[in-house]
């Protein structure tokens, strides 16, 4: 990754100086980092609404309502800041973090693929229901909006470190399914760089037994069954599992 122009107005610190009451200095924030946050989105690829978020605005909830969430959330946050500092020297080639808020799955995720991204690794995101447009455009679309698509397919294969985020949440056709599934799988046999964010219980809970006859409830879909089994033996082996907990906060559960 090509290295960025030095501001001029704060050194490349990102923080602005000025002599406030009694000669005490007083920082504010440079413009230049939105400009590099918006610099960065475009090459990651992130939607506007997943803009600016990183590690220092992960919300770990109120420790004073659920303390046991609390620690849960900050040991899961300081291994995903863990990962992205040691990258690619740990046991694993990459991250799964499953199970909480969707909110909370992807603020994780997406602040350590920005973490890889900063430390010079290409990197790129992509939203499940967008790998699906992009296989449906290769075939039923113009001619140039198919080479397009294609062209991005083949490059979520190639890049160092890819957060596929929403994995297994909506049921897709079964070519993009398909699709999905050897995408997983090739970066996972090749040691590429993989972070997946999903809301899906990883396997389906084994039913409960205790003689009594309980409404009838469908079961929730798990990543297993949309993904197929192999992939997600694949994505066990080459990520790190990461179980999300939802936490309390003053006002409530989220």
């Amino acid at each position: 990754m090509a290295a960025e122009e030095r501001c001029r107005r704060c050194d490349g610190t990102g923080w602005l100086t000025r002599a406030g009451a009694g000669g005490l200095p007083v920082a504010r924030r440079c413009s230049c980092r939105a400009e590099r946050i918006r610099r960065s989105n475009r090459v990651l690829g992130l939607p506007d609404g997943l803009a600016g978020l990183d590690f220092g605005g992960f919300d770990r909830g109120d420790w004073r309502a659920d303390g046991l969430a609390h620690r849960r959330l900050t040991a899961v946050a300081n291994r995903a800041r863990g990962f992205a500092a040691s990258y690619p020297a740990g046991a694993r080639g990459g991250l799964l973090f499953h199970g909480g808020p969707r909110g909370r799955l992807t603020h994780l995720a997406v602040a350590t693929l920005r973490r890889l991204a900063e430390r010079g690794f290409s990197c790129a995101y992509c939203d499940c229901a967008t790998l699906a447009a992009a296989v449906h455009a290769q075939r039923v679309a113009e001619r140039h909006v198919a080479i397009a698509a294609g062209r991005f397919v083949r490059r979520l294969a190639d890049l160092d470190v890819v957060l596929l985020d929403g994995v297994g949440e909506r049921r897709l056709g079964r070519e993009a399914g398909l699709r999905l599934s050897a995408l997983i799988r090739r970066r996972c046999l090749h040691d590429r760089g993989l972070l997946v964010a999903t809301a899906l219980p990883l396997r389906r809970a084994a039913a409960g037994g205790g003689g009594r006859i309980a409404a009838w409830r469908p079961d929730p879909p798990c990543l297993g069954e949309r993904v197929g089994g192999r992939a997600l033996e694949d994505l066990l082996a080459h990520c790190e599992a990461l179980r999300v907990p939802a936490a309390t906060f003053a006002g409530g559960p989220a």
